[in-house]
């Protein structure tokens, strides 16, 4: 697909006034005996959610979600098992415990197979999305990381953003082979690439302000969050379209900060806010900029991590008794 790969930036941080009042959409509750926590990670297109949960030995598994059916694994022979991304067609890839200072990636098929690798030069690998062709990306090693690329035969592609002294990370990876993540430059200074399936790498980010890319959808539209206050306190969302124009957001008036971490092929982004209680609660934002406010019932606290192309949205939300449990919102 062909960009035009300018460094134009429009600062836009809209203080927007959300549709009126919290959104009626009804959602359903992701409960899992014996988990303490629940996250959610993903939502493939059929409304499959996935993620991950503690349990009572304080153990992380992962879970495959869909209205009453439910799914819990560990991968064979590891422990701490970590669901970061589910494709379109339901396959999940992650990452889970070897020891106590290495991970491996695992990738499970939907028949529930699962395969682990790690990275040639790598003392540890950690999987961090996928896209539709089952294509998985993440970062891996020990002192210095590096991002990589796995194709669905097993070859590993490793690559670093230059001058990331700090580390490469690939978070997110579309239909097209387009990556997206983030390259640590020192410290907390970070800013987000795109690299296309050629190699090609494009950096981009503000001025002053650490950049945290979460998603890119087919049309090469990125989200994220940028830090915009003093020590990490304030944050406001992010959208870099394909042409490199970036522009920020904030969920609504008031809101202290905002974070996106999801965005579907429509431009839809999902993510949460905090408002001026220090309350957070879910959010869509709707292509012209529309947003909207969610949270479950009971909710005292709501982040939405997970959209599909049919607007189905998933994530977790806290109760008035602090127990953390997933839920999905239909269409």
């Amino acid at each position: 697909m062909k960009r035009s790969f300018r460094t134009a930036i429009a600062i836009a941080f809209a203080s927007l006034c959300l549709c009126a009042g919290a959104s009626a959409k009804q959602s359903l509750t992701i409960k899992i005996d014996g988990a303490t926590s629940v996250s959610v990670t993903g939502m493939d297109a059929k409304g499959k959610v996935a993620g991950t949960y503690v349990d009572s030995s304080f153990a992380t598994r992962g879970f495959l979600w869909r209205r009453a059916e439910l799914v819990t694994f560990t991968v064979p022979g590891g422990a701490n098992t970590t669901v970061e991304a589910i494709s379109p067609t339901g396959v999940m890839a992650g990452h889970y415990a070897i020891s106590a200072h290495s991970s491996g990636g695992f990738v499970r098929a939907l028949d529930g197979t699962t395969t682990t690798f790690l990275a040639p030069r790598s003392g540890s690998t950690e999987a961090l999305g996928m896209n539709n062709m089952n294509w998985i990306v993440g970062d891996c090693g020990k002192h210095k990381i590096r991002a990589f690329v796995r194709d669905p035969s097993g070859t590993i592609t490793e690559f670093a953003v230059a001058g990331a002294t700090a580390g490469t990370f690939a978070v997110a990876i579309n239909s097209s082979g387009e990556i997206a993540g983030n390259a640590r430059q020192s410290g907390t200074a970070s800013i987000g690439f795109v690299r296309e399936p050629s190699g090609n790498i494009f950096t981009f980010g503000l001025a002053g302000m650490p950049t945290s890319v979460a998603a890119i959808n087919d049309d090469g539209t990125v989200t994220g969050t940028v830090t915009t206050g003093q020590s990490g306190q304030t944050h406001a969302g992010f959208i870099r379209t394909a042409d490199g124009t970036l522009t920020t957001f904030l969920a609504a008036d008031g809101a202290t900060d905002t974070a996106a971490h999801a965005i579907n092929n429509s431009g839809t982004i999902a993510g949460a806010y905090r408002d001026s209680n220090n309350v957070r609660h879910g959010f869509l934002r709707a292509p012209d900029g529309t947003f909207t406010s969610f949270d479950p019932e009971g909710s005292v606290d709501t982040v939405i991590t997970a959209i599909n192309d049919k607007g189905a949205f998933a994530g977790e939300y806290m109760n008035k008794d602090g127990i953390i449990q997933g839920f999905f919102a239909p269409p």
